[in-house]
């Protein structure tokens, strides 16, 4: 009898534990989807900090080259920040929020984001695939979102284009080719 209540008792504490661990992780993905959808308003009406006639401070570089094995490839980046100045230096510099990219590689279209939170670390990765297969166009979506402890979860809908680690570098590399390009951190 005494181990059954031991049991019972090791069991209710694991549920616990988990019904609260889950609860975090929902307050996590309420404030990531916030910080996105406050994100995407800003884009398309402007930095309500701004004056309205202030544009919204973005740059945008395109690519075309071709790739061995993969054939032509057009892409095309999307870099959103805010103007700020360096604590130590005093000169200008840019705080990258969101990166939207577009590519097209031989029968497929790729659409990306990448979020940022206000210390510049990547808090939603979204990537959309549209394949043309000839007969239809087949599309896939693979979303990330990561908290404090790391990847909180994941929602993917057809194949798994990348897995979260490789987002996780592509979205380093983008943010230092930004780092490199506008704030000179050579």
């Amino acid at each position: 009898m005494k181990k059954i209540a031991i049991a019972a008792f090791f069991l209710l504490f694991a549920v616990g534990v988990q019904a609260q661990n889950q609860a975090q992780k929902n307050e996590q993905l309420a404030k990531i989807r916030k910080l996105y959808a406050d994100t995407k308003t800003m884009i398309e009406k402007g930095d309500p900090e701004n004056p309205p006639e202030m544009p919204l401070n973005i740059t945008t570089v395109k690519s075309h080259y071709i790739a061995p094995g993969a054939g032509e490839i057009k892409d095309e980046v999307n870099y959103y920040y805010h103007n700020g100045h360096d604590e130590d230096t005093g000169e200008p510099y840019y705080f990258l929020y969101f990166i939207s990219r577009k590519y097209v590689r031989t029968i497929s279209t790729y659409y990306e984001e990448f979020l940022y939170d206000d210390d510049m670390n990547l808090v939603f990765y979204f990537c959309q695939k549209a394949t043309d297969t000839g007969k239809e166009i087949v599309k896939e979506e693979t979303r990330y979102y990561w908290g404090k402890d790391g990847l909180i979860t994941e929602i993917i809908k057809g194949d798994r284009e990348m897995d979260d680690v490789f987002t996780q570098r592509l979205a380093y590399d983008l943010k230092e080719a930004f780092n490199r390009l506008l704030n000179r951190e050579y």
